[in-house]
């Protein structure tokens, strides 16, 4: 058993060394291209109000699609992990059946 541990170890190291899964960004790693066209009845403070409101809206939706992006990489990861669980247990079994036999 201290075998399967150890060698369950390796592909999680392997997936932090790589990056596998990365941080969501801060708000000063990205930047926006807002392009919005002053209507001419709104004043100038209401005008940057909305730039800005549009601004942090865009930036919690890229942030919210990264961290789910992240959660369906996680969850991946544990499937595998399972599965790899699954077929070393299902391989033990049958060796103690054919020791017993």
């Amino acid at each position: 058993m201290l075998l399967l541990g150890r060698f369950l170890s390796i592909p999680f190291l392997t997936i932090q060394v790589l990056g596998f899964v990365q941080p969501a960004p801060s708000e000063g790693q990205l930047q926006f291209v807002l392009t919005l066209d002053k209507p001419s009845d709104l004043p100038e403070l209401q005008y940057r109000l909305l730039q800005a409101q549009q601004e942090q809206d865009d930036l919690e939706v890229v942030r919210m699609q990264l961290m789910q992006l992240n959660l369906l990489k996680l969850l991946i990861v544990l499937d595998v992990f399972i599965l790899i669980c699954v077929y070393f247990y299902g391989r033990e079994v049958r060796n103690q059946q054919v020791i017993a036999l």
